[in-house]
């Protein structure tokens, strides 16, 4: 028998991991003049060009439970981006929304959501755990959901 953690447990722990990311990743603050628009395939193939810069990306946001958020594209859809939200981004209504949508299983039951965002930060990439490719985000803008798949 399993026993379901309360919703805004795994929201706090979530967020907590969340903080604990940018303080080790340093300060995520973007000026909008230094952020670079690319796609999720271009950050996931060329990595090294882009560690450490401000981006911005859109894409479909998944979840494979409430540790882990992905930032997908249909291009390449087999491939991902870790995501995190600096401590600013992550106390905003737009990141609480995001999580509510994201973690659908979280408390009641509520169908899962199709969620596509643009997001921006700070994009690391970490060869020596794994080639990870995490992003920190500092911004959320023009999100759409829906209980359909969204292209």
């Amino acid at each position: 028998m399993t026993f379901a953690r309360p919703a805004h447990r795994i929201l706090v722990e979530v967020l907590s991991i969340a903080v604990a990311i940018v303080g080790f990743c340093g300060s995520t603050e973007a000026h909008a003049a230094d952020v670079v628009t690319q796609s999720v395939c271009e950050l996931f193939e060329h990595p090294a060009l882009y560690d450490g810069k401000s981006v911005r990306v859109r894409g479909t946001l998944t979840s494979h439970g409430p540790e882990t958020a992905v930032i997908q594209d249909d291009s390449c859809p087999k491939v991902g981006l870790a995501l995190t939200f600096s401590d600013a981004e992550a106390k905003t209504a737009a990141a609480r929304s995001l999580m509510e949508d994201l973690f659908p299983g979280l408390g009641a039951r509520k169908p899962p959501k199709w969620v596509v965002a643009t997001l921006t930060g700070t994009f690391s990439f970490r060869p020596a755990q794994g080639n990870l490719r995490l992003m920190v985000v500092d911004q959320i803008s023009d999100v759409s959901t829906s209980k359909e798949r969204i292209s």
